[in-house]
């Protein structure tokens, strides 16, 4: 490594986790290719598979093919773990992701895994579309809908159908929210496109609800709602490291609704502490006040 680089650089594989891109470990072995090349030229540095495996172009090319493609996922996940990740982004990443696994499952694409990408997108059993679908829900694509920059975007029928319904159940059926959401996607009546607050807070989305929530009260407050929670990964990682804090050796046979309460009960058990503290102090002091009033 020295040799090459002028410099001590060590060949590092990261720890393989559950999730994550990989990318750190391609990372590692695209940028020390020089140093792997010169230290395979010892007669006993290493097998003789190895060897040749590090000695053929189409080995480089293939791993320079998986960093192309891992890449912009892996900046898409990244994204996710921010805390500015709130629920209105969590749509266009995956429509971006979408878009560059259509791109590089095409042989036009130049990628050595475009056979290999086509079949995880176009395969009978739909596997990325099935995770993109089990993982999209309406509260994303209603939050995405309800950023004014996004407000006429096209989006599939379904995925508009399944706006519809979230604001339905959430206010009723002949709520105000529903009639002004639609006069927020057709820009009418207080949405007009001529209105001052299309000029000045198209991209600032939550002065642009606060403007006018005089006239849409309800539909303002799910939108500020929306545009304000954290949508990230972290909650997802802290609730798969309190799985396996719960789930040993002894408790092997739990189902899922159990799991499901038990993690519940150990991220809220401050707050559930506190709530029975106070019910606790309530009935004391409501004691106190009857012996009170006894006497």
């Amino acid at each position: 490594m020295q040799n090459c680089y002028s410099k001590i650089r060590a060949l590092i594989k990261t720890t393989p986790t559950r999730w994550g891109t990989r990318i750190a470990q391609i990372d590692f072995i695209c940028n020390s290719e020089n140093a792997l090349k010169s230290y395979i030229a010892y007669p006993d540095a290493t097998s003789s598979t190895i060897k040749s495996l590090l000695s053929t172009p189409q080995f480089w090319q293939k791993l320079s093919g998986l960093w192309l493609f891992f890449k912009p996922i892996h900046t898409h996940q990244k994204m996710s773990e921010s805390n500015g990740a709130t629920i209105n982004k969590v749509y266009p990443r995956w429509i971006d992701i979408n878009r560059h696994m259509n791109e590089f499952q095409l042989e036009e694409s130049g990628s050595p895994w475009w056979q290999e990408i086509n079949s995880y997108c176009t395969s009978t059993q739909g596997v990325w579309n099935q995770r993109m679908e089990k993982q999209l829900l309406s509260i994303h694509l209603a939050a995405y809908i309800l950023t004014p920059e996004n407000s006429k975007t096209v989006i599939l029928s379904h995925f508009q159908e399944q706006i519809n319904d979230f604001i339905r159940a959430k206010y009723g059926e002949n709520s105000s929210a529903v009639a002004s959401y639609f006069e927020y996607v057709d820009q009418e009546g207080p949405f007009n496109i001529l209105a001052n607050f299309w000029k000045h807070y198209t991209y600032k989305p939550l002065l642009f609800w606060k403007s006018i929530r005089h006239y849409c009260p309800e539909l303002s407050k799910l939108a500020i709602t929306l545009l304000t929670t954290t949508a990230n990964s972290v909650a997802s990682e802290r609730s798969l490291s309190i799985m396996n804090l719960l789930q040993n050796r002894l408790r092997s046979r739990m189902g899922v609704e159990t799991m499901d309460r038990l993690c519940y009960i150990y991220i809220n058990c401050r707050s559930i502490q506190k709530l029975n503290n106070n019910k606790i102090n309530g009935e004391l002091s409501s004691g106190r006040d009857d012996r009170d009033r006894e006497r």
